[in-house]
Order: C-alpha cells, then sequence, then structure tokens
C-alpha cells in the first residue's frame, strides 16, 4: 500500500481507538480517503462487517484491525475515482461541515457551490478545501 494509503489506515485506527476511549468527534466519519462519502460506499462493498459494526465504537475499534485487507482495498480503490466524483462527494462533505450560504471569500465561488479551482494559481492543483477554509463552519449538527 502506498505511503498516502497506509495514512488514511492509520487514520481509521486512530479515530476508532479514539470512539473506543470514549471520545466524542465532531463528525460521524471514520476517516480514510476523501471524500467520505464515497469511500463508504466502497468500505461498504469490500467490508461490510467493517461497516456493520460503525454504530459500536468498541466493535468498530477491532473492525478494521480484523478486516485490514478488505479496507485496504477500499482504500486503494477510493484513491481511483474520478474527478468528478470526487467533486460530487467532497461537495456533500462540505455541505455538512460548511455554511455554504455565502459567496467563497477565497475563490468566489458563490453560496451553496463548491468550487474546482485553485484560488492562487492556474497551474497548482486544486485545492478547494483551502479555498473555502474561510467561509464559517456551519452550525447544524
Amino acid at each position: 500500500m502506498d505511503t498516502s494509503a497506509n495514512g488514511d489506515y492509520l487514520e481509521m485506527l486512530q479515530i476508532a481507538a479514539a470512539r473506543a476511549a470514549g471520545s466524542l468527534l465532531l463528525n460521524g466519519d471514520c476517516g480514510g480517503p476523501r471524500p467520505f462519502p464515497s469511500f463508504q460506499l466502497l468500505l461498504w462493498d469490500e467490508a461490510p462487517q467493517v461497516m456493520g459494526a460503525a454504530g459500536d465504537a468498541a466493535k468498530f475499534h477491532l473492525a478494521p484491525v480484523k478486516n485490514r485487507a478488505k479496507v485496504e482495498a477500499a482504500i486503494e480503490r477510493a484513491m481511483g475515482i474520478t474527478p468528478d466524483e470526487f467533486y460530487e462527494g467532497y461537495e456533500r462533505d462540505l455541505l455538512q461541515t460548511m455554511d455554504l450560504s455565502h459567496d467563497s471569500p477565497s475563490c468566489g465561488s458563490p453560496a451553496g457551490a463548491v468550487c474546482r479551482t485553485n484560488a492562487n494559481s492556474l497551474t497548482l492543483p486544486h485545492n478547494p478545501s483551502k479555498n473555502h477554509a474561510k467561509r464559517p463552519r456551519s452550525t447544524e449538527q
């Protein structure tokens, strides 16, 4: 598994350990590659026993370890999603965590929209999370 995929797996383990220890985290994400909705669907496909344990912090803490090969397969598949799939899922993630009722102060995306640009460069990779970082956080949970 490449370094970024290994990091995604380790992130899942850390989040699972924190929840098993009683930590309350701000979102329902289990970690792994972004966007979360796309990864979650792939994880259901590759390792349904992991996703089935997601509602129980103690069981979920062990599930990625017991099913490591399947989790890694889902991570690898998630890293190959198309840009359109990525942005659709990323937009769903942002709509849950950010208040998109205002234009983006970084890139000028209109209210309700997630941009697909790099606000600082036409040649560097796109980074909408950085572009939207200055938007206010959603107050709904």
